[in-house]
């Protein structure tokens, strides 16, 4: 685990320094494949702070007061209403930590910028105590490949990776931890629980829109078109109407729009399609026309004068005919063997 040095706090950041032992490539005399050996690894992880000036109210969430069953225990119980704000800041929309916590409140989930972030440094994966005595012989004797295991596990980059990640959506304004949130939404809820149906409408700020039961905070006249009498566990008070961005009707009519687009299109394609295919088909009339008549006169050639068209016919084949090639060879010898018994019969 990695091993929390200090915490410092400036007016942009609140900055932990801390190492952790980590697995090095090295170069080994007369090893053709890298080496690795443990070090010990400094980094740092940084959450910003924004002043209120700077971090503006952009949205209030109003969450009204909930009186609900508790599934678990049958208990009818209360909950009070609350207001969660959000905040713009750096183009991204930010709330305070303590209304999207997961689990109990603990350090690691903590509203202290100083506890929460102590308590991920320390929790950082790197190299044990344990791993350390156990290998520092092979180390020594440059044993330890770099491409297997345990070299590939805790590297900086991993440590580097796994600090950054859990700061990357934080921001501390007015010396507490707010996480970055979406645009406030209402999101229409519907269930079934035996012969009751549960429908409500509550304010979503954790997640994007993912279902085609969102509204954006300025669809009131679309919630009361969709959901007339629905129960409402919230509201959104607009601040910052610029922010908006959400806006249910727009999506359906721009969705209605583009179908209807793509459906006007595959009628374009389809006419196309059987203009290509007729006009093939009239190329392929003429074809059999032209064939039709050939074959016609054809016929009216051969009963009109049967050994005039056997004539005919022998002097096609020798016509053009090249002795030297066999295929050509045997046609000229069948046109003689024709005039021969044409020669008998006369």
């Amino acid at each position: 685990m990695a091993k929390l040095i200090n915490i410092t706090e400036t007016p942009d950041a609140i900055t932990a320094e801390a190492s952790a032992y980590v697995w090095e490539q090295y170069e080994a005399p007369r090893k053709r494949v890298k080496r690795a050996r443990i070090v010990e690894h400094r980094f740092s992880v940084s959450i910003p702070k924004y002043t209120e000036e700077a971090a503006p109210l952009a949205f209030v969430v109003e969450h009204f007061p909930e009186a609900f069953v508790n599934l678990k225990t049958g208990a009818h119980e209360y909950r009070p209403g609350y207001d969660q704000p959000v905040r713009y800041a750096g183009g991204k929309f930010y709330t305070p930590a303590r209304f999207v916590r997961g689990g109990k409140p603990s350090a690691w989930n903590s509203s202290d910028p100083r506890e929460r972030i102590a308590a991920h440094v320390n929790n950082t994966s790197g190299v044990s105590e344990r791993e350390r005595t156990e290998y520092a012989e092979a180390i020594a004797r440059d044993e330890v490949r770099a491409d297997q295991y345990p070299a590939t596990m805790d590297r900086a980059d991993r440590v580097e990776d796994e600090t950054s990640y859990f700061a990357h959506n934080l921001a501390v304004i007015a010396g507490e931890v707010w996480e970055e949130c979406s645009e406030p939404f209402y999101e229409y809820y519907s269930s079934w629980f035996g012969r009751d149906q549960s429908r409500h409408i509550f304010v979503e700020t954790s997640k994007n829109p993912r279902t085609r039961n969102h509204y954006g905070a300025n669809d009131r006249a679309a919630l009361a078109y969709y959901h007339a009498g629905v129960e409402r566990l919230g509201y959104i008070r607009v601040l910052r109407p610029d922010l908006v961005t959400i806006d249910r009707k727009a999506e359906d009519l721009a969705e209605d729009a583009d179908r209807a687009a793509r459906n006007l299109q595959d009628a374009r394609d389809a006419i196309k399609e059987l203009q290509d295919r007729l006009k093939d088909a009239r190329a392929h009339l003429a074809e059999t026309r032209d064939a039709d008549a050939k074959a016609r006169a054809n016929l009216a050639a051969y009963e009109a004068d049967p050994r005039a068209w056997w004539s005919r016919k022998a002097a096609e084949i020798e016509e053009g005919a090249d002795p030297a090639k066999p295929f050509s060879a045997r046609r000229i010898h069948a046109a003689e063997a024709v005039r021969r018994e044409l020669a008998k019969e006369a």
